[in-house]
């Protein structure tokens, strides 16, 4: 096997070393330098003399690639994450929107009409899908619009189909008393129910809680309301912060 001599294996250590540093060099650029190059020379062994060592010097340009390449991915990762906020914030704004437009709105009494019930300046809830799939029942509270564009807060008590006669100061639905009905007062004023009414398809025999002082179907300005005219049902009264009661 053919030997070296001791200069050239320390020639083939040097070239080792300077091959081992130029790899850690641009795995990782020193980031306190400034300049384009960097001076290398060899190390010398401590048991070799002067006047034998031949130092070389070479320029190493400095690659900054990498930093432009971290410094672009942290850019682009900033421009996605203000890109999804602001995705999330439309997106929420949308929502929001759409709920107060097509499923609960806030409505606040005005006037008397509703006593004991609701008082003027109450803030109730109005779902308003709560007739897309079913129908409004008797004692149902509900917002309806009047013919003079007016939105009204009254109690369902008539149905569709049947006759509402109001005698004697209690009313009648198909002649037979109704004696559930929540409000426990005499009515005073029948209006056009004294002879009875018999409702249509889809029409609504409606009165305020307050029978003594209350506009409702029984005018005939008002009349019977049609389900197209009613936007929805109250189902909740909205009290203090965080505090609520169930409408029934």
């Amino acid at each position: 096997m053919e030997s070296f001599s001791n200069d050239e294996k320390d020639k083939v250590e040097d070239s080792l070393e300077f091959c081992a540093d130029i790899y850690r060099y641009y795995k990782k650029p020193p980031e306190a330098s400034k300049s384009v190059y960097k001076k290398y020379s060899f190390k010398k062994k401590a048991d070799r003399k002067q006047a034998d060592i031949k130092t070389d010097a070479v320029a190493i340009p400095y690659n900054n690639s990498l930093n432009i390449k971290e410094s672009d991915k942290d850019r682009q990762r900033a421009l996605g994450t203000v890109r999804r906020l602001i995705i999330i914030f439309v997106a929420a704004f949308v929502l929001a929107l759409s709920v107060r437009t097509f499923v609960f709105q806030e409505t606040i009494v005005q006037g008397s009409s509703m006593k004991p019930t609701f008082q003027n300046g109450d803030k109730l809830l109005l779902s308003k899908i709560s007739y897309t799939i079913t129908k409004p029942k008797r004692y149902d509270v509900v917002v309806f619009t009047t013919p003079e564009n007016e939105l009204f807060i009254k109690r369902v008590i008539g149905l569709p189909g049947e006759t509402v006669a109001i005698s004697g100061g209690s009313i009648y639905i198909n002649n037979k008393q109704l004696l559930d009905d929540p409000v426990a007062e005499d009515i005073k004023y029948a209006g056009r129910a004294e002879e009875g009414v018999t409702l249509a398809e889809n029409e609504y025999f409606v009165m305020g809680d307050n029978r003594a002082n209350s506009f409702d179907s029984r005018y005939d300005s008002v009349g019977d309301v049609n389900i197209k005219n009613i936007d929805g049902k109250i189902f909740l009264r909205l009290g203090s912060i965080g505090k609520f009661e169930l409408v029934k």
